[in-house]
């Protein structure tokens, strides 16, 4: 989608919502919609295919929260499944009970999880990738897969000033 991991934690699920399409077909769901609060406090629409919104379902249940219900609307769309034993996660992540609260990553959380599971993946001996492919994944940081969605887009003659606003820039 190109949201920076700002945007991405803040997500809750009570902005993100199908896109109703009068000419989707039953085999085509069609396109979900996420309101996100970029830079500088304003708010954009970003869109995301169903088989992402179908990723974010299973992570849900995983967490063993319903995605379908309407009075999750603010839980963060993603958020720990497994919680540190620190006390200031305990807190955040966990009821008195024990179960997970819905409450999202912090920015800097969301990073270092992205982090660590791109080094995982680089030295993981059964994943088969080149020593080159190696190197770039250690020093890939996640602002990267904002710049791949642009390039990608842009790749694919998505207008210059849709894939602006899709980023959240503002034209000066």
């Amino acid at each position: 989608t190109g949201i920076r991991r700002q945007e991405a934690a803040g997500a809750t699920r009570g902005y993100h919502n199908q896109v109703r399409d009068v000419k989707a077909h039953a085999n085509k769901p069609g396109l979900w919609e996420l309101r996100v609060l970029g830079k500088r406090s304003r708010w954009r629409t970003v869109f995301l295919p169903s088989s992402v919104v179908a990723l974010i379902a299973a992570h849900w249940a995983d967490r063993g929260h319903d995605f379908d219900d309407v009075a999750s609307k603010e839980m963060a769309l993603i958020s720990p499944v497994v919680v540190p034993s620190t006390e200031s996660a305990r807190a955040k992540h966990l009821t008195c009970n024990g179960e997970l609260t819905g409450n999202g990553f912090s920015p800097e959380g969301l990073y270092q999880i992205i982090k660590s599971t791109l080094t995982r993946l680089a030295i993981d001996q059964a994943v088969r990738i080149s020593d080159t492919d190696c190197q770039i994944l250690l020093s890939t940081a996640p602002h990267a897969f904002r710049h791949t969605f642009a390039t990608r887009a842009t790749a694919g003659q998505v207008p210059i000033d849709v894939v602006q606003r899709t980023l959240g820039h503002v034209s000066q």
